[in-house]
């Protein structure tokens, strides 16, 4: 299929594949899983995704961290807050 958002029964496709990996082990939904990532990241559709992707970012303007959290009411400080680790518990409670 040259062009994957063309897709001529949509939702009978999707229903079979949900069909076949409903059907499959872990192990054979790991290996599928890295095959189509391999079939996707050498296709020339993805690899024209990418570029275009990376084409509008380049183009974009860029808005510093700050600003973003200034917007939101927040503070680096509060973001260095958050994203700490939770303190361990006890394991006798």
């Amino acid at each position: 299929m040259n062009n994957p958002d063309t897709v001529p029964n949509p939702k009978e496709d999707l229903a079979h594949a949900h069909a076949m990996l409903a059907r499959m082990s872990p192990e054979e939904l790991l290996r599928a899983t890295y095959a189509l990532e391999e079939i996707i990241e050498d296709s020339p559709w993805f690899r024209e995704k990418l570029q275009k992707s990376a084409e509008q970012a380049d183009a974009g303007s860029w808005t510093p961290m700050e600003e973003v959290l200034t917007d939101h009411g927040l503070t680096v400080k509060d973001l260095q807050e958050s994203t700490k680790p939770a303190p361990k518990r006890s394991e006798a409670a």
